[in-house]
């Protein structure tokens, strides 16, 4: 039985690929895109939460997506499997 776990599954593994990429290609730093989601100064998103979602060790809900994306000037798309 396949183990359902955050690191095997194939559209946070797309995502999580998508996200290091696109913040290279904008000459982003872990750092700059922490910044860039934060919600409030008080806000604990910081270098290690983005490195951790880039490396498949922390999962995200949407809205934690729909910041990213934004902060990565980009949007998302569905395609049929």
């Amino acid at each position: 039985m396949p183990k359902n776990n955050i690191q095997e599954n194939k559209s946070f593994t797309k995502f999580r690929t998508f996200m290091y990429q696109k913040r290279m290609a904008l000459g982003m730093s872990q750092t700059d895109l922490a910044k860039a989601i934060r919600r409030s100064e008080n806000d604990k998103v910081d270098r290690n939460f983005i490195n951790k979602i880039e490396n498949g060790k922390k999962g995200i809900n949407f809205d934690t997506m729909t910041r990213i994306l934004n902060a990565l000037q980009s949007d998302i798309s569905f395609t049929e499997n």
